[in-house]
Formats: C-alpha cells, structure tokens, sequence
C-alpha cells in the first residue's frame, strides 16, 4: 500500500513539474513538439484499427479541443493558436469545423466534449497506458500555451488521466 502512494505522490511531483516547463518552452519549440506529438499519436491510434469504437483523427481532436476549452469557455484566441494543430488532428479544416460546430457551441455540447473525451481516455488507458502519458503531455503542452496551466486546467486532468489516478 505504501509503494502505491508512493508511486501517486512522484507521478503527482512529475506532472507539476511537467506543466512548469511546458510553460517555459518558447512558442516555436512548444509548437514544433506539438506537431510532433500529434503525428505520433495519430500514428498509434491508426494501429487499433478503424473498428467503429475509435476513429483517430476525432477521438485526438476531441481529446485536444476539452484541453483547449477546460474552463467551460470557448476562447477563440487559443483556439486560432491552436487550429494547425486542430486542423492536422482532424484531418482537414472541414472535419475539424463539423466537430467545432458539435461541441463548442452549447455548453451541452461542451459537456458531452468533456464525457467523449473522459471514454475515449478509459478505451485507451485499457490498451495502451503510454499512450495516455503522450496524450497527457500533449494537453499540458496545449494548456500552457496560454502562458500558465492553472489549477483548474490541472485538475481537469487529474480526473480525465486514469494514469494520475493510480
């Protein structure tokens, strides 16, 4: 038992510290990583195969769109910060303009975003635990694009990640 919160307590220390240096990366390098990291994951959703439970370029774009609006707003600056990366996650501007119009409207389509998003992190946590890290880094790197990954943002991830759960 004391392993277990051990192990809590150094995942907990290693995410701050995470979401610190993620805040410190010069716009360039936090949006050359991202492009990066968005390739990759994309690259490994391909790998479960397209059997109707996850379709990669919506299930990463909804994954990054509820990181992108965790205050419960629509923040249209960091949306166009975000909309290369939104664009490349998606597809094509077309695919991600259907999936902007579904969830970030309404605040009913921002909470079915956010119930989406939690599912598909359950789906993916059960098949790949490294992936969700990746995931959760790329959010981190997302938040802090604003300057600061603030308590709420920090929180927000502490109950969608099953990793910073365990």
């Amino acid at each position: 038992m004391k392993l277990n919160i051990l192990n809590h307590v150094k995942k907990r220390i290693k995410f701050k510290k995470f979401c610190k240096e993620c805040v410190k990366l010069e716009v360039f390098r936090r949006n050359t990583i991202i492009l990066k990291k968005t390739a990759e994951i994309i690259d490994v959703f391909r790998t479960f195969g397209n059997n109707g439970a996850i379709n990669p370029s919506n299930a990463l774009t909804a994954i990054i769109m509820n990181a992108a609006v965790v205050d419960g707003t629509y923040n249209n600056k960091k949306m166009r910060a975000l909309f290369p990366f939104l664009i490349k996650a998606a597809g094509g501007e077309q695919e991600f303009h259907m999936l902007e119009v579904t969830y970030l409207n309404t605040a009913q389509g921002l909470e079915q975003l956010n119930t989406y998003s939690a599912n598909l992190l359950k789906i993916i946590n059960d098949r790949d635990k490294e992936l969700e890290v990746d995931i959760l880094k790329l959010c981190i790197l997302i938040m802090s694009t604003n300057g600061k990954v603030s308590r709420k943002e920090r929180k927000h991830l502490i109950q969608q990640f099953h990793y910073l759960k365990t």
